[in-house]
């Protein structure tokens, strides 16, 4: 099995337990950002409602050799998370992700984290 599919083999009922509680009203619209293209293909088939775009994204601090798409949507994706109601994010790491944090303090947007207990 390739790594990519054991990812999603692990983080499949955990994510969808946290989507089941989150995606509760269908009136509402709701994106998915997520650096795994593979994951968003995966869970737009279980929730066919989800608007998710598939482009590659970067993680800004990495390397000085990124390529200047990869920033630039990585930044779109950080503007469109500004103009978001809330923003829930899921991480394997106590940590989560900085990168919805600093753009709910910054824009003032509810923001929910849960840790994923799954091996990585």
């Amino acid at each position: 099995m390739s790594e990519d599919n054991t990812l999603i083999k692990n983080v499949n009922n955990t994510l969808l337990k946290i989507f089941k509680l989150n995606l509760n009203n269908l009136s509402l619209k709701y994106l998915l950002l997520s650096d795994c293209n593979m994951l968003k293909l995966y869970l737009k088939k279980q929730y066919p409602k989800l608007i998710i775009a598939i482009n590659e994204i970067t993680h800004l601090g990495e390397s000085i050799d990124q390529n200047d798409n990869y920033i630039m949507n990585t930044l779109t994706d950080f503007f469109i998370m500004s103009k978001f109601n809330n923003i829930y994010a899921m991480s394997p790491y106590a940590h989560g992700s900085g990168f919805s944090e600093y753009c709910s303090i910054m824009f003032n947007i509810p923001h929910t984290f849960s840790m994923l207990n799954i091996p990585i």
